[in-house]
């Protein structure tokens, strides 16, 4: 048994067991995006104070960190973008882009999105890692 475990039972902490209302997995793309669905649609929308949005719209439920700029884009249902990324003149849904990340000149779908990466021209589903380009 781990200490922290051990020092909780020996200071009283009662444990109970718990019932799993749903399993998500995040084994491939698919699966991860499904699971951010399902996380955003029970907890809506959480979107950072600082989003620079210009025409565009945001259609809930999705996560927006800091220090996005979104500009004349369709964002949502069930994206998440990471800090600091940015989107223009793009369509987005059931997504996730990370940090730092830049799209633009497309419409995505289903896709996973990494740190760094820059999609442009028409993708519509994919599964990109960090610092990676895409041009279409």
């Amino acid at each position: 048994m781990p200490d922290a475990l051990r020092n909780m039972l020996n200071k009283g902490t009662i444990f109970k067991t718990g019932k799993v209302e749903e399993w998500l997995d995040c084994g491939n793309k698919d699966a991860t995006t499904y699971s951010n669905q399902r996380v955003l649609h029970h907890i809506g929308d959480d979107i950072a104070t600082d989003l620079v949005q210009e025409n565009s719209s945001i259609i809930s439920p999705c996560y927006i960190g800091k220090g996005v700029k979104i500009k004349n884009s369709v964002v949502g249902p069930y994206v998440s973008i990471g800090d600091h990324s940015e989107i223009s003149d793009a369509r987005i849904e059931n997504s996730i882009i990370q940090d730092h990340s830049n799209i633009s000149s497309c419409v995505i779908d289903n896709s996973m999105i990494g740190h760094h990466a820059e999609v442009e021209g028409e993708a519509i589903d994919l599964s990109l890692s960090d610092y990676s380009k895409i041009k279409a």
